[in-house]
């Protein structure tokens, strides 16, 4: 028996050694690729290059600078909204999708547990107490009667599975890479969450300015219809001067239903937002003036390298790991598996104590399995395993053209938004001043009414369109803040 049991241990060490024992994970663990860029506003970071057989080049980036910690926003913390970021908190804390994200995260971080056990020993307790007839046959006393027995048992089971092809180690890696991907899933959830609450903030400020602006036209567009109807009541003017006017009071009524609309419904969506319901969500009447705040100045160029600050990049990189790594845990299984067991107790029959020394009883050895005859299980299963890290590579691919793509429509947005608010801004001192100096002459009997108020409602427009332009400048610049994987 020792003998058998020495042929088995040398057995082992020399499968251990044979060159199959590299058939594992594919080495393309090591990198993880980021496209190249042409655009001008996209500086190509200082990263060692491979040649892939598709257009275009890709830059090998090692998993330390996946790992580096995502940028604060600095675009959120310059807006200088004193009410955002009691509300930035209290998102954290109720919205339920991120309650979600949080809850996949401690589920990878068990399943990481789960793995980790399973490259340690076994170890299991066992106790029993059975009463039994045995078959005479199989005691060799042909059909004499036997009596029926009381026995019993004490003892531990001890099993160790030896790692020799990695198939343990692998999924190991795989369940960390996994938890790595669900650790960036929070906090690409947050980034987008925290986004979509500071522009819906912004664009609920400009809303509400919007609606008192709009009341303040719905107002003097009143008060010209009443002017106009009474000249046209006596004579002055025709109907068709007359009717045009009353048109416009109309445009103005529907215009300003509609910004009064538009308040309601960003106010129940951050409300949602915030994991509140919209019925009895508040929202302070503060920071209404400091809308006028312009954000950051954006950036004209953006090293790729910035990209990898993206959680969501991350995530589908270390999703892409992971696959790699499940791989090797499928080529395993090709492999013999090796571990050890043993049995230690004690045991005993009716008369017997259970206890007593001479009733102890263990056994130690070696476990060898190799899978001879799995039908096409194992072969569909490496099968899939390469199917599912092709599908993860291109996912990931995929998410970094995609983040390419939102920072240059960011950068866009960002640079035009700012000349258009800039414009804006303009256009709506310009007829404010005009107003003014048209109030002036009409209070001094130069010019009618109707021509003071009709100059007025185009300083009105005017104002609201400016407005509009700031808040999307602001939104255009946390989009762009967001885009960059928290700010720039």
């Amino acid at each position: 028996m020792r003998n058998i049991s020495l042929h088995v241990v040398a057995l082992m060490v020399g499968v251990a050694l044979l060159p199959g024992c590299s058939l594992l994970r594919p080495t393309m663990d090591t990198g993880k690729l980021t496209p190249q860029t042409t655009n001008s506003t996209l500086v190509v970071a200082d990263l060692p290059f491979i040649s892939p057989a598709e257009a275009g080049s890709w830059q090998v980036v090692m998993p330390a600078q996946l790992n580096q910690p995502a940028a604060a926003s600095t675009t959120l913390a310059t807006l200088g909204f004193t009410g955002l970021p009691p509300l930035l908190a209290r998102m954290l804390a109720n919205n339920p999708t991120l309650a979600g994200a949080q809850a996949r995260l401690k589920l990878a971080e068990a399943n990481v547990g789960i793995a980790t056990g399973g490259m340690l020993p076994a170890l299991n307790g066992n106790a029993s107490a059975v009463r039994e007839r045995a078959a005479p046959a199989f005691q060799g006393q042909g059909n004499k009667n036997l009596p029926t027995e009381n026995r019993s048992s004490l003892g531990a089971t001890l099993n160790w599975p030896l790692d020799i092809f990695g198939r343990i180690g692998n999924q190991v890696t795989a369940a960390k890479r996994l938890q790595d991907s669900s650790d960036a899933e929070v906090q690409a959830t947050k980034l987008t969450l925290q986004a979509a609450v500071a522009q819906t903030y912004v664009q609920l400020l400009a809303a509400h300015q919007q609606v008192t602006i709009w009341q303040q036209a719905l107002a003097a567009a009143e008060e010209q219809n009443r002017l106009t109807q009474l000249r046209y009541a006596a004579g002055d003017i025709a109907i068709t001067q007359a009717q045009p006017v009353f048109a416009s009071l109309q445009g103005l009524r529907v215009q300003a239903l509609a910004a009064a609309q538009t308040e309601q419904q960003l106010h129940n969506a951050l409300a949602t937002l915030l994991g509140e319901a919209p019925q009895v969500f508040v929202l302070p009447a503060t920071d209404l003036a400091q809308l006028q705040i312009m954000p950051t100045a954006a950036p004209t160029a953006i090293a790729s390298q910035a990209l990898l600050q993206r959680p969501d990049v991350r995530a589908a990189a270390n999703q892409m790991a992971a696959t790699n790594a499940s791989i090797g845990v499928a080529r395993a299984a090709f492999l013999p598996s090796l571990s050890i067991t043993g049995n230690a107790g004690y045991s005993a029959g009716a008369n017997g104590n259970l206890l007593d020394w001479n009733n102890r009883s263990w056994s130690v050895g070696p476990v060898l399995t190799l899978p001879l005859f799995q039908g096409t299980a194992l072969r569909a299963n490496l099968k899939r395993s390469w199917a599912q890290y092709e599908q993860a590579v291109a996912v990931y691919r995929g998410q970094v053209l995609t983040a390419y793509q939102q920072v240059a429509d960011g950068l866009n947005a960002a640079q035009v938004s700012q000349a258009q608010a800039q414009s804006a801004a303009a256009a709506a001192k310009a007829l404010g001043s005009a107003a003014q100096k048209m109030q002036l002459r009409y209070k001094v009997g130069d010019i009618a009414k109707t021509d003071w108020l009709t100059m007025q409602l185009n300083a009105l427009q005017a104002q609201g369109e400016a407005l509009r332009a700031n808040a999307a400048q602001h939104v255009a610049a946390i989009e762009l803040a967001r885009a960059l994987g928290g700010g720039y």
